[in-house]
């Protein structure tokens, strides 16, 4: 994604805000996720996929060494999510901001040939820490539940894979209800189109499903991204599940 349009379209994304917030008329306290603002939650994930740039030594009689297998590694972290809804305008748009983060750790990756010989962290773990953040948008929302538009931008560094860290746009849609008493469920689906790592394309689709039990969340998370090289177009792609639990309040 060039840099220009990644900077423009959040600039955009802002500035949705002002002309939601020049007709806003009064406060509404509705919570992000059915009758809860934010999570803080434990996270364990298992990726594999394949990555560009990683190859294993030539064996006689080659002489060219050959792209490193498929990959599957195992981490985990905490994270938290959290904001809510601030204003509502004369259209009766819900309007608020929102972010998250998550800090972890992931185990030295195992390949399905021998391990690579270039590439970061090929002999060690790595620190995993993302976040996201931007303003929100319930355009349709009822008594206990309400659909939302995401916009927003982010940062991921991770010392295990080969493009290390990127900033990006995303642009997503959550769905909440509250169910009962003590149960509310939500559903979300994110896009990221592009990043700033110029040299490879990599964009994101990430689906979740959460369900908060009184003060207890627990959920999954589907993360599959893919890869082109800018160079020679070589792709690959990379799938993340994540159990996650936790406390909601």
């Amino acid at each position: 994604m060039n840099k220009s349009l990644f900077i423009g379209a959040f600039a955009f994304s802002l500035a949705l805000l002002a002309p939601a917030l020049s007709f806003a008329n009064d406060e509404d306290d509705t919570p992000l996720y059915g009758a809860h603002s934010g999570r803080l939650t434990l996270q364990i994930f298992q990726q594999s996929g394949t990555e560009i740039g990683r190859t294993i030594p030539a064996v006689a009689p080659a002489t060219t060494p050959v792209e490193a297998g498929g990959y599957s590694r195992l981490g985990g972290g905490i994270g938290i999510d959290g904001g809510g809804f601030f204003d509502k305008t004369r259209f009766k748009t819900l309007v608020g901001f929102e972010g998250s983060a998550f800090l972890g750790y992931a185990k030295k990756p195992s390949y399905d040939k021998n391990p690579p010989s270039t590439g970061p962290a090929d002999d060690s773990g790595a620190l995993i820490l993302r976040t996201d953040g931007g303003p929100t948008y319930a355009f349709l929302h009822w008594k206990g539940g309400h659909v939302t538009f995401l916009p927003g931008m982010g940062l991921s560094l991770d010392g295990g894979r080969v493009y290390g860290s990127y900033a990006y746009f995303y642009v997503g849609a959550r769905g909440s209800i509250v169910l009962g008493k003590n149960l509310d469920v939500s559903a979300q689906y994110v896009h990221v189109p592009g990043t700033t790592v110029s040299s490879k394309y990599i964009r994101e689709h990430r689906l979740e499903a959460f369900a908060n039990i009184s003060s207890v969340s627990a959920g999954a998370r589907l993360q599959i991204d893919s890869t082109e090289a800018a160079s020679d177009g070589k792709k690959t792609s990379h799938t993340t599940l994540s159990a996650i639990v936790g406390y909601a309040f």
